[in-house]
Formats: C-alpha cells, structure tokens, sequence
C-alpha cells in the first residue's frame, strides 16, 4: 500500500469504525427455476407495483395483465386498446403506470 492508500484507509476505518467495506446480498429477486407461469409472475409483477406505485389508467388488474403480455408481443397501443375495450390514452397511461416506456414516448 502506498502512504495515499493507507492514509484513506485510516479515514475509513476511523470514520465507520470498521475494516469492512462490503455489505452482505440481499436476497436474489428471481429464479431460473421458477416453476411459477409467466401469467403467475405477470399477475404477482402487477400486484406488486399496485401497492408500491400509484397506478392512474384505470383498469383493473386483468387488464394491466393484458397490457404487459400484449406490449411485450408487440402490439402498439392503438391494439391493445382496441383488444380491451378503452381507448389509446389509457393504454398509455397504463404502460407508464407499469413503466413500459419506449424511446417513442419520450417525445
């Protein structure tokens, strides 16, 4: 160690009172063997983000459901709409809710 390194390194250890400068992980958030459905996981996905964000479309958890297997088929929003039964601006709404933006909505 050079007199710089070790000079940081006393700051450090001064400053937290501890030699450790890594944190333990915290718990994976997925699995390769998640033997759940991708609909199980969308359904949970949903849920989850409900709770945690302020969703403003409208729709209901099946339909938010629908949006997320929709967009990630490729369907624009104008499909999804029509496909749902509302109109364009709440499968907007709905995507920014779920914080599916693409490049095209920034504008």
């Amino acid at each position: 160690m050079d007199e710089k390194t070790e000079e940081l390194r006393d700051i450090f250890v001064e400053t937290t009172g501890s030699d450790t400068v890594t944190e333990g992980q915290e718990e994976a958030r997925g699995s390769l063997t998640d033997e759940r459905s991708a609909d199980e996981r969308v359904a949970e996905l949903v849920e989850t983000m409900r709770e945690e964000y302020a969703f403003v479309s409208g729709l209901d958890d099946d339909g938010y459901e629908a949006v997320v297997r929709r967009y990630h088929d490729g369907e624009d929003d104008a499909a999804i709409a029509d496909a749902l039964g509302v109109d364009p601006k709440t499968v907007f709404e709905a995507r920014t809710d779920l914080h599916l933006v693409d490049d095209g909505d920034r504008d």
